[in-house]
């Protein structure tokens, strides 16, 4: 990862601004990453980009702490917010005050619903099962494709393009229908009718229950991370053979967080640890990706592959502040399916670890996809092999 050690604050500042960020969309929660660590991790990009004002970038986990805990009530998600992921619903992601308790509220007597016998195959893909009715069959030997797994993954890299590029421009690319907002749009329509025809063969039995109307992002956050957070870690254990054994132990998902930011805004003008000052309406990102890559919350080995260092002098696991680990969110708006993840992605590992051996073809270029969810730019099934 190249960083800006040594550069004067002018020229990071200009890094920063809308030219910077447009050259390096290809590689961007690397390159927020780079500024944070040299800005010691809060950075204001200030003036007007076509409209859309300054911007706190953060990964400190006092402000973290701060807005997602301490002032939790005064930090939204900001009208621009709602803009930004139109297409995809009201779902519990974007709801906020009474429609934002009641879906946690439902979703969390789904998850925490006792006494359904399962077995492990449709454990692995219970979030699919629960919300649609719909078996992927995703552990099959066919390896058979899900119906709109690419259009889920075009509307995430849309979505992030919708956070960096000026409002103005993105509209307009909607209004033309050309770029990233073409891409988009047929996305969406790809996903709106799977949700379509899921929800009306399922409206005679779900008629007398509560209705389920959180929309496609609930899915994505709960199917979509698991697959991705287990792909790369598959990855950094075929990049790091000696630490394998640890593995069985434990995970990490410091260095690649499902989810690499938050998008936030005080409602009321508010001061934040790091002493930055924060006007109404001001987009505040967490920069969860970032905070992984921070020497001053992890060490000098913070980008190193180290399982051990979840693992406690007497061999237990070592927890960490969710402010600090911010994979499953924190505060309030914490992930309701934390512990359900861990044991899907741990089942998953054990079983394909004690069966496979993997290895990385040599020459491969991996990074992470400028996406809302932390995607491989390129498959990992076009990088690996098993023996």
């Amino acid at each position: 990862m190249q960083r800006f050690k040594g550069e004067e604050t002018s020229q990071l500042a200009y890094c920063c601004r809308l030219p910077g960020l447009l050259v390096n969309l290809h590689r961007v929660h690397d390159f927020v990453a780079d500024f944070l660590v040299a800005s010691g991790g809060t950075y204001v990009v200030k003036g007007s980009w076509f409209g859309n004002g300054g911007m706190l970038i953060t990964c400190d986990p006092a402000n973290i702490h701060h807005i997602l805990s301490k002032k939790f009530p005064n930090y939204g998600k900001r009208p621009q917010f709602k803009k930004i992921f139109a297409e995809l619903g009201d779902g519990i992601f974007i709801a906020e005050a009474q429609s934002w308790e009641f879906q946690r509220k439902t979703t969390h007597a789904i998850l925490h619903h006792k006494g359904i016998d399962v077995d492990l195959q449709e454990l692995i893909h219970l979030t699919c099962v629960l919300l649609f009715d719909y078996d992927p069959v995703s552990l099959s030997i066919e390896f058979p494709k899900f119906p709109c797994k690419e259009a889920f993954t075009v509307a995430e890299e849309g979505i992030l393009y919708r956070h960096i590029l000026p409002e103005i421009i993105w509209k307009l690319q909607k209004r033309f229908q050309i770029g990233k907002e073409n891409k988009l749009r047929k996305a969406v329509g790809i996903i709106d009718e799977f949700l379509g025809n899921q929800i009306a063969s399922k409206h005679e039995k779900l008629k007398n229950n509560v209705s389920f109307q959180e929309g496609c992002f609930d899915f994505l956050t709960g199917k979509e991370t698991i697959a991705v957070a287990l792909t790369w870690f598959f990855w950094l254990m075929a990049k790091n053979p000696d630490e394998e054994y640890k593995i069985r132990q434990e995970i990490t998902l410091s260095l690649f967080p499902p989810v690499p930011l938050n998008h936030k805004a005080p409602v009321e003008a508010d001061i934040l640890p790091s002493g930055h000052r924060l006007k109404p309406n001001t987009k505040t990102v967490l920069s969860f990706y970032s905070m992984g890559r921070m020497e001053q919350i992890w060490g000098k080995d913070c980008v190193e592959f180290k399982p051990s260092r979840w693992i406690s002098e007497r061999g237990g696991i070592k927890h960490e502040a969710s402010f600090k680990f911010t994979a499953f969110n924190a505060g309030a708006r914490s992930c309701l399916g934390k512990d359900m993840s861990f044991i899907q992605m741990k089942m998953v590992a054990a079983a394909l670890i004690y069966h496979f051996e993997f290895k990385v073809l040599e020459g491969q270029s991996i990074l992470p996809s400028p996406s809302i969810i932390l995607h491989m730019q390129n498959d990992l099934d076009n990088n690996m092999y098993v023996m």
